[in-house]
């Protein structure tokens, strides 16, 4: 299938299978010699007194009042290859000196007063002498920086990419950078970057160009500048947690009070099954483990909970197992059978772990889980079966069972949940700082404000599809399927 130009992603199908991984298309073909430097924690802070400018100006007026400062400081001396605010500190008094004296006559010095938050007088009196305003309060230099820092965070961002331009431009006028004549592309869009406006269709090329152009300049971006300047604003700055709400979704009350009903009718119409062989009583034991799960989810609101998505995820795992074993026993009757001594299996483990190890566990209790495993045969006659169930997994069941997409994506994801792994952490119980000062870093939820996006349409449907597969081996009232199931949902 040919590619959208305009997309944005690599494809599933795009990743390349390594030693179990899924590398990415990039991560493939770069391998090792990959060097991954975040703009916005080495970089943006070196050049956030360039950022200052353009927030003060514009872009347009900016370019022409930073370019004799950039000049200035490229002849000045012949180690400083880039703008970094570290390099400008560096230099000796007397040359720092004449870089802030271009600077103060080319723009008002109050515009990088802000930064005498974080480059003091006892460490850098000159800067401090030329640039500190006291009419200037704490709060209004944090608000300056925090909303410069909003903009250009994102190293694609048009700001960011004009700040990366004028990062490169001391080089140009070094004059060590030369072009081939054949990347007249390249030539291009630094000759013309900052006569073009952001909206002009070709800057669609230049600025790529730019970004490439600084990343692949090798500069030592490990100062100790850019590490004060994360710590010490960061300190100053309040957090500002961020959340997202979502509506809840009403679930089906009377579907589950008619469902309930149902079932008990069909139990008390099929008495002589429960008393002969497994199927039957393997069926509604599956099934009513689903319902009363369904029912723990709206009678204590969980949908939009972490719970919700626990239950969703056992609600399809009994929907693929019970599909499976309808298709197994085509070809193997006592599978039923199987099935239950498998689970039994199970408890046994846990019962000779208790035995053995004398762990304590509250809500194991070893009376009642001895009694259920001796219920049927001794367990002295009972195998663990170490296992899956009858040798594939809940990836190859639903495979089997044409659920692949319901297991690839429902199922998957709602594991994360389960497991407890970071994606689902980061979603239900990590909270977003909405303070660019703080690098928008993660604060736990510990007020529970972080709600999820309901379980209830996609737990409702689910339970359907168990409830459809009960109906196609024993007859459930027509009404309630008409009312309840056949709602184009539910089936296969």
């Amino acid at each position: 299938m040919e590619r959208n130009p305009n997309e944005r992603h690599s494809k599933l199908d795009d990743h390349v299978i390594v030693k179990g991984t899924l590398k990415t298309p990039m991560n493939h073909s770069l391998g090792e010699s990959l060097k991954l430097t975040a703009w916005h924690i080495n970089k943006m802070p070196e050049y956030i007194w360039l950022g200052l400018i353009f927030q003060e100006y514009g872009r347009e007026e900016t370019f022409k009042r930073v370019f004799p400062i950039l000049k200035t400081i490229a002849a000045i001396d012949d180690e400083i290859s880039s703008p970094m605010i570290s390099k400008i500190l560096s230099l000796s008094e007397e040359k720092q000196i004449r870089v802030y004296e271009e600077i103060c006559n080319n723009i008002e010095t109050s515009i990088l007063c802000p930064l005498t938050l974080i480059i003091d007088y006892n460490s850098y009196p000159s800067f401090y002498r030329f640039f500190y305003n006291p009419s200037m309060n704490v709060k209004e230099k944090l608000d300056r920086i925090r909303g410069l820092v909003r903009k250009i965070f994102n190293h694609q961002s048009n700001e960011a990419t004009d700040i990366r331009f004028l990062a490169v431009s001391i080089l140009l006028l070094k004059g060590r950078i030369c072009f081939h004549p054949e990347v007249q592309n390249s030539i291009e869009a630094f000759q013309k970057y900052a006569q073009t406006n952001h909206n002009d269709p070709v800057m669609r090329l230049y600025r790529p160009t730019i970004r490439a152009f600084e990343i692949a300049i090798e500069t030592d971006y490990t100062s100790s500048f850019s590490k004060a300047f994360w710590i010490e604003l960061g300190d100053m700055d309040l957090c500002n947690p961020f959340y997202v709400e979502f509506d809840g979704v009403p679930m089906d009350v009377k579907f589950y009070e008619k469902t309930k009903e149902v079932m008990d009718i069909l139990v008390s119409s099929n008495k002589h099954a429960l008393l002969e062989g497994n199927r039957f009583i393997t069926i509604l034991g599956l099934v009513c483990y689903s319902v009363k799960i369904f029912g723990e989810v709206l009678e204590n609101n969980l949908g939009n909970l972490i719970l919700g998505r626990h239950a969703n995820r056992t609600i399809i795992e009994v929907y693929l197992i019970l599909k499976y074993l309808m298709l197994k026993e085509k070809e193997d009757k006592s599978i039923w059978g199987k099935y239950k001594a498998y689970g039994l299996s199970k408890y046994k483990l846990q019962l000779l772990k208790s035995r053995e190890q004398k762990y304590i566990d509250s809500h194991f209790l070893e009376p009642i889980i001895e009694a259920i495993i001796n219920e049927s045969v001794n367990e002295e006659f009972l195998d663990v079966d170490l296992k899956f169930f009858d040798d594939t997994n809940i990836r190859e069941k639903s495979d089997l069972v044409s659920e692949k997409p319901l297991y690839g994506l429902s199922y998957d994801y709602d594991t994360s949940y389960v497991h407890g792994f970071w994606g689902a952490i980061r979603e239900s119980s990590m909270l977003m700082c909405d303070n660019p000062l703080h690098k928008f870093h993660y604060v736990p939820d510990v007020t529970n404000k972080q709600k999820l996006p309901d379980v209830g349409i996609e737990i409702t449907k689910n339970l359907k599809k168990i409830i459809n597969l009960l109906n196609q081996n024993y007859r459930l009232p027509e009404q309630y399927i008409k009312e309840f199931i056949d709602d184009g949902d539910s089936n296969d």
